[in-house]
């Protein structure tokens, strides 16, 4: 199977300028400057007894607690008594210094030591540890040959959730093209000015889980960023509402009004125009004389 690497791991392995130098300040930040406990995973150490580095001490299994994984309850001491010795005697085959990148692929084969240790912690038969606590203690114990595939690992990759075909295909991916990736990662180590005990799988793992976490965080502020946005533009609009809506009555205020003063200046207009009209006069009437006969009148004869 072929994992899916994000675009930052495939921009170091071409060669990006801007992937190299996002790459090495997120290390950087990560193993130096960030306090959150994360990183102490690796960095956890116990007394001088709890130094064998063949079994599983108590700051072995208080380190899995910086990075929030449970499912040790009830087994705990168990696996620290490791009465039968098979633990022991499996962690003893595998050198504390081996690095993935140099480990072969009979070494990496189902019944090679790391299966075995695999399948002990997680069989039924075995310790019956859940997959992401087997492989965070195997990763704490031999963190340059185990890688810490945490779930947010799991989901990017596309890793099935058999922990040793997973290191098979991140050797496989390593030793690619002449060993291009671990080359950058080797580099990406001295670039980002941190321990040079770090091998490239504890890079690369660290590389996905702080891509994947700012990415996360960019997201989540572009979200709150867009939600204030849209509070604004829903404010806005609300109050534009409001304000459309209070215009709309003054308008229908001032339309009552314009329509009360025509009214009122028509029955002044009205009112004017009877005030100024002349009276009836009884001159433009000329009074008709009364019918008479003519012979009731005598007209003298003129001589």
């Amino acid at each position: 199977m072929t994992l899916r690497f994000p675009s930052l791991i495939e921009g170091i392995v071409d060669g990006d300028a801007d992937a190299w130098n996002r790459a090495s300040e997120l290390l950087h930040h990560y193993f130096v400057t960030d306090t959150n406990l994360s990183h102490t995973f690796f960095t956890m150490y116990g007394t001088d007894h709890e130094s064998d580095p063949h079994r599983i001490h108590a700051v072995d299994i208080v380190a899995l607690l910086a990075l929030d994984i449970g499912g040790l309850k009830g087994k705990r001491q168990e696996i620290m008594e490791d009465k039968n010795g098979d633990l022991c005697q499996l962690f003893r085959q595998i050198p504390v210094d081996m690095d993935l990148v140099d480990a072969s692929d009979d070494f990496l084969a189902d019944d090679g030591a790391p299966a075995q240790l695999w399948n002990l912690l997680c069989a039924e038969d075995g310790f019956a540890l859940k997959p992401k606590v087997a492989t965070t203690l195997l990763a704490r114990k031999r963190p340059r040959l185990f890688p810490l595939i945490l779930p947010v690992h799991q989901k990017i990759l596309k890793a099935p959730d058999n922990l040793i075909a997973t290191m098979r295909d991140l050797a496989s991916a390593l030793r690619k093209d002449d060993g291009r990736l671990a080359y950058q990662l080797y580099y990406l180590n001295s670039a980002a000015q941190i321990s040079d005990n770090l091998s490239q799988i504890e890079l690369l793992c660290a590389l996905i889980y702080t891509d994947e976490k700012q990415r996360r965080a960019e997201e989540k502020a572009y979200k709150k960023m867009l939600a204030k946005r849209q509070a604004e533009q829903a404010k806005i609009r609300k109050k534009q509402k409001k304000q459309q809506k209070k215009l709309k009555k003054l308008q229908k205020k001032s339309q009552a009004a314009q329509a009360h003063k025509k009214e009122y200046q028509k029955r002044q207009q009205l009112q004017a125009s009877l005030d100024h009209t002349s009276p009836i006069s009884t001159s433009a009437f000329k009074l008709r004389p009364t019918h008479v006969d003519d012979d009731q009148f005598a007209y003298p004869l003129k001589d």
